[in-house]
């Protein structure tokens, strides 16, 4: 499996969308089923991805407890939290 492919899906997915949250909460559960199977390179390089955008978002969520940043943030959280996880 192409290593950037995920990582690009996530990362777009990580940032703010101007469409209801509901429509986030969809789509976040299904990119999360996608990237629980994730293995190898693939699944390290969104790891990476994911983190990079919880730090680079970090200070802005601060700022706005409610904003996109926060939302990126929390996106970016869930991301990290799926991946760490042992592989299957």
């Amino acid at each position: 499996m192409n290593a950037v492919l995920p990582s690009l899906a996530a990362a777009s997915f990580c940032a703010p969308h101007a469409s209801s949250s509901s429509t986030h909460s969809r789509w976040l559960a299904i990119m999360i089923d996608y990237l629980e199977g994730l293995k190898g390179a693939g699944r390290t390089k969104t790891l990476q991805d994911a983190e990079k955008l919880l730090a680079e978002s970090a200070d802005a969520a601060e700022a706005d407890a409610e904003g996109p940043a926060a939302q990126k943030s929390e996106r970016a959280s869930q991301v990290i939290t799926v991946l760490q996880r042992p592989e299957q």
